[in-house]
């Protein structure tokens, strides 16, 4: 059965029985029930199962599996976007595509908008499924930075249609700055924030937040640990007191600039009260 539009179609479950469906149930002449879902998106996919009982014997029970079609759709977060690599002809880049996408997904790979001859040797394509993701990994051999130092595409088609992601092969670097700056929680003490990362520059990067209370001239500054944590809490915070906050990204070439084109996370801690003997943050009571 073919989907009417992405994401989008009426399918319908039949068992045998008598026993009451809540989403669209009828009940046929012949004892058969028809299990109708409208507007199907992706979260409807999954197993159902149907009982039918007529009060005599144990119930009887027939399970299906509700599969449903979509578009390919690539990640695309930063991390995504570049890949970096020596170009001085001794190196090997692998640039990464994966997809989500019902039903299969095949993979197609540009350079400078010219498709690529994977019969070349330089090339090389891996492919991998596993559930509903579809990983596309190209291999470029001996990476010339005259060469390879450029935009490559990767298109993830199937029957429903495509997605497409732009890939830039560059020099190794120093990271780019992390994104989305936020705070998770505070209390009267600590402040827990989070960030997305940036492109690592083609190196293992940490992290590294900086503060200081608003009305001082010097930074504090703590090293995020473990080095692939995307959230960390900063403690030993002063009660009822605005601190300013920023994060950047740092690797063996160097250092990024602050997230969010250095822009300053603004949080005041909260206050504390002793209940019954036990310090408590104002915010739990």
């Amino acid at each position: 059965m073919q989907p009417s539009s992405d994401d989008v179609w009426l399918p319908v479950l039949l068992c045998v029985g008598e026993e009451e469906v809540e989403i669209g149930e009828e009940l046929q002449e012949d004892e058969s029930s028809i299990l109708t879902i409208h507007n199907v998106t992706r979260a409807h996919a999954g197993f159902y199962q149907c009982m039918a009982s007529n009060g005599i014997a144990l119930p009887a029970s027939v399970e299906m599996q509700l599969v449903v079609q979509f578009t390919p759709k690539l990640r695309k977060g930063p991390q995504w976007r570049k890949v970096a690599s020596r170009g001085d002809g001794t190196t090997t880049a692998e640039l990464v595509c994966q997809a989500e996408g019902i039903p299969r997904v095949d993979f197609t790979w540009e350079k400078k908008g010219m498709l690529i001859d994977l019969a070349n040797p330089r090339y090389e394509e891996r492919t991998a499924r596993e559930g509903y993701f579809h990983t596309s990994t190209l291999r470029v051999v001996n990476v010339s930075a005259i060469l390879d130092y450029a935009f490559f595409s990767c298109t993830a088609r199937n029957s429903l249609g495509d997605d497409k992601l732009d890939i830039q092969l560059v020099s190794t670097n120093h990271p780019d700055p992390p994104s989305s700056f936020g705070l998770v929680s505070v209390t009267h003490d600590s402040v827990t924030l989070e960030w997305i990362p940036g492109f690592n520059g083609g190196l293992q990067q940490r992290f590294r937040i900086r503060y200081c209370w608003d009305q001082s001239i010097s930074f504090m500054y703590v090293d995020v640990f473990p080095l692939d944590a995307t959230t960390f809490t900063v403690t030993g915070l002063q009660p009822l007191t605005t601190y300013n906050f920023s994060v950047n990204a740092l690797n063996a070439i160097g250092e990024s600039g602050y997230a969010d084109n250095g822009a300053v996370l603004t949080i005041t801690t909260a206050g504390k009260v002793e209940l019954d003997g036990d310090l408590l943050d104002d915010k739990t009571l």
